[in-house]
């Protein structure tokens, strides 16, 4: 984060809100990108469930290189499931290539497609690649700006409706493009695993230079289900991001031609 930030009014936070929201931001302003979201969530007691998550979406346009990631894993009663999913799209020796891996339960299918521009049918495999390597660099883009964040948190300090939601918030700005947003916030009809109830989180959310530079959570509450059983939940969640990535590319040996089927 850039300055020394003070903290400043409600007032003052949402003129910052609104002009770090409506400051134009051009996805070719950024060269590299890394984007990191991990969320966990756990419920004790009468019953023992868990729902984690990982998202990983990374760019290098210098290095002509898009890479996804994500994993889930959960539990919930006896089941516990976990599911990856993985994506590359890349340029390399003259060739042009779209990767997937998806790992579900343990049964894993990993495919690609290569395209060079001597292919008869370049024209159109142009646009697949295109369209795969945009789909994550818009994607990791969209997350970088907060730009969504910006309006809800607009309509809180507004005290705009939010539907069982309570927030006791500071703010805190070092100038135009920095805005910082921490303290609690209550939900009253949080709902997991068919338990529902109050949980209390404490948040911290970040801007500077007029994008996305830190967004963090942590939360737990007592939750009871219809038959009043009752239930203990943590969860947090914790976005990071960064400017500097290391490109690493799959080893094809293990993967087939032609896309998963």
């Amino acid at each position: 984060m850039s300055g020394c930030s003070k903290e400043i009014s409600k007032e003052d936070a949402k003129k910052r809100a609104q002009e770090i929201a409506d400051h134009e931001v051009k996805l070719e302003d950024f060269k590299k990108v890394h984007v990191e979201a991990v969320e966990e969530k756990k419920v004790e007691g009468e019953a023992s469930d868990f729902q984690n998550t990982k998202q990983v979406m990374e760019y290098s346009t210098n290095d002509k290189w898009v890479h996804s990631y994500e994993v889930i894993e959960s539990k919930e009663g006896e089941q516990t499931i976990k599911r990856e999913e993985e994506s590359w799209a890349y340029q390399e020796d003259g060739n042009y290539y779209t990767v997937e891996r998806v790992n579900n339960n343990g049964e894993e299918m990993k495919a690609y497609n290569v395209y060079q521009e001597s292919d008869e049918g370049w024209v159109a495999e142009k646009i697949l690649f295109d369209a795969a390597f945009s789909l994550i660099q818009t994607g990791a883009f969209g997350g970088l700006t907060g730009k969504e964040a910006l309006k809800e948190l607009i309509k809180t300090i507004d005290g705009g409706a939010f539907d069982g939601l309570n927030f006791d918030l500071k703010y805190f700005s070092s100038g135009e493009g920095n805005l910082t947003v921490e303290g609690k916030k209550v939900d009253t009809k949080y709902e997991l695993f068919g338990y529902k109830g109050e949980v209390t989180s404490t948040v911290k959310a970040g801007w500077d230079k007029y994008v996305m530079a830190e967004n963090s959570e942590t939360s737990e509450g007592t939750l009871k289900n219809a038959d009043n059983k009752e239930v203990k939940f943590t969860g947090s969640s914790k976005t990071t991001y960064s400017y500097e990535v290391s490109v690493t590319k799959p080893d094809l040996s293990g993967y087939q031609q032609g896309g998963l089927n």
